[in-house]
Parts: C-alpha cells; structure tokens; sequence
C-alpha cells in the first residue's frame, strides 16, 4: 500500500510516513525525549511494523530534521498509539497535536472507531497532553501485561 501524501501543518512542519532511512534520525529523538527499555525499537522491530502498517508510523519533520514521532497500529477493530514524542525543543508548539490528528484520520478511514494507547501513571504531562485530546482514562479496564520470553528457553 502507498504511503498517503505527507501533509503540512498550521506551524510549517510535515507530517509523512516514516521511511526506514529516518531510523538513526528517530532513535535519537526517543533517547532525547527519555525512552528506554521496549519504547525504543530496534531496526529489526520496525521493519516488522513496516510491513504490517507502514502509514500509521507517522515522523514530524521541521526541514531535515525529526521533530516528532507517533507509531501506530490497527488490529482490525481499534486502533494503538504508541511512542508518541516530540523532542523537548520543539514541545508545545502543536506538533505532538498534528500527529496525533493525522493518526486519528489515517485509523478513521480503515474503519477504527477507537484509539487505545496507555502511558505510565507517574507522566502527568502525558496524562494532561492526553486529556487534553479528548482522551479519558478508562475506569472501566486495566491494561495487562506480560513480558513474553523466549519459549525455546522457558520450561515450567
């Protein structure tokens, strides 16, 4: 499937599907913004993504540079955000808000009616950038989850 047209904010910066050549370029601004451990994906892992949904891995760019970045992933009834980040010199300027909107329309037109992502307690920016997209916090179900190990290593 062909990536849609990058399109171009209010604030003059692009948004377009990720390319495999941005890789080192997004690695740097997860590290920047804090990601660590399973946030930071391996060149290996996004190439996997790649090829299961190559235009909901969104980068903002300002010029050459990326400035912002939103992974998503559609599962066939909802949508999935993930590793959303802009990088702190550029924060609260409308980027994280523009990838997000772009996200929603490009999960909209593959039938999503709901977006899912989850984010750690502790994050209250998180929490109130969320919020104040029209997220709320789902009283209603608790994320679970399991690190899954190598089955050819585990024996119970």
């Amino acid at each position: 499937m062909k990536s849609p047209n990058p399109r171009m904010s209010e604030n003059g910066i692009q948004i377009r599907a990720f390319r495999l050549t941005d890789y080192e370029k997004v690695a740097a601004l997860w590290k920047a913004v804090g990601f660590q451990g399973w946030s930071l994906l391996t060149r290996e892992q996004v190439m996997k993504k790649l090829r299961r949904d190559r235009d909901l891995f969104l980068v903002a760019c300002c010029g050459k540079e990326i400035i912002g970045t939103v992974v998503g992933s559609w599962d066939g009834l909802r949508g999935w955000a993930y590793n959303v980040a802009v990088h702190p010199s550029h924060q609260r300027q409308g980027i994280g808000r523009a990838l997000m909107a772009e996200l929603d329309k490009r999960l909209w037109s593959k039938g999503a009616r709901v977006l899912n992502l989850h984010y750690f307690n502790e994050s209250t920016w998180a929490r109130d950038f969320y919020h104040a997209l029209g997220f709320q916090s789902a009283t209603n179900a608790t994320l679970a989850q399991k690190v899954l190990v190598d089955p050819n290593r585990y024996s119970p």
